[in-house]
């Protein structure tokens, strides 16, 4: 298992001139991980998973912009050995089988004057952003001959834009043959 923690913060300040004041701007942000992962010994099955969440503050003189991200997913893995009435090479069918899901909200705070709390009650908040993109993906693969080898992929990807109110659906199948082969060795 992995876990970790990472923080970053910077900060500016520009003088004014003139008769405009000075600029002093931060933005910090956070991102928590977590990582498992977990091997079977019966039955050979792999599994993984992992979850993140990343907090962004940006302010700025007369805003301030909040973020958050989460980000999940989880993998299981199985190889299988193929009959040997469908290959005589006594072959492995690796498979893979994952799902993904993403969620983005961003929403900016305006004041009226700069590094007021967010919870001041002169701020209107105005979400910027609520998008999130949701994964199901198959692969499996196998050797057909000594420098051959095949694989079908199947993918399902929903894309969502909610304040567009917005929805796009994907769906592909695809079938890969990939040929080795060796010329010898270069002079």
């Amino acid at each position: 298992m992995n876990a970790d923690y990472v923080q970053t913060k910077a900060s500016e300040f520009r003088p004014g001139e003139g008769d405009n004041p000075d600029e002093e701007g931060r933005n910090r942000v956070r991102t928590y991980r977590v990582i498992p992962s977990l091997l079977w010994t019966y039955g050979g099955l792999s599994t993984s998973g992992g979850f993140s969440l990343t907090q962004r503050v940006d302010a700025r003189p007369g805003s301030e912009t909040n973020g958050e991200t989460r980000d999940v997913n989880v993998e299981l893995g199985r190889t299988f050995r193929l009959p040997a009435r469908i290959t005589a090479r006594r072959s492995q069918l690796r498979t893979r089988l994952s799902w993904q899901q993403s969620h983005t909200t961003n929403y900016v705070f305006s004041s009226a004057s700069a590094g007021a709390p967010t919870s001041a009650p002169n701020n209107a908040r105005v979400r910027l952003a609520d998008n999130g993109r949701t994964s199901v993906n198959f692969n499996g693969e196998t050797a057909l001959a000594e420098n051959i080898v095949g694989s079908l992929v199947a993918s399902h990807v929903l894309n969502v834009d909610a304040l567009n109110n917005r929805r796009f659906t994907q769906t592909v199948f695809s079938a890969v043959m990939q040929i080795q082969f060796y010329g010898g060795q270069g002079r």
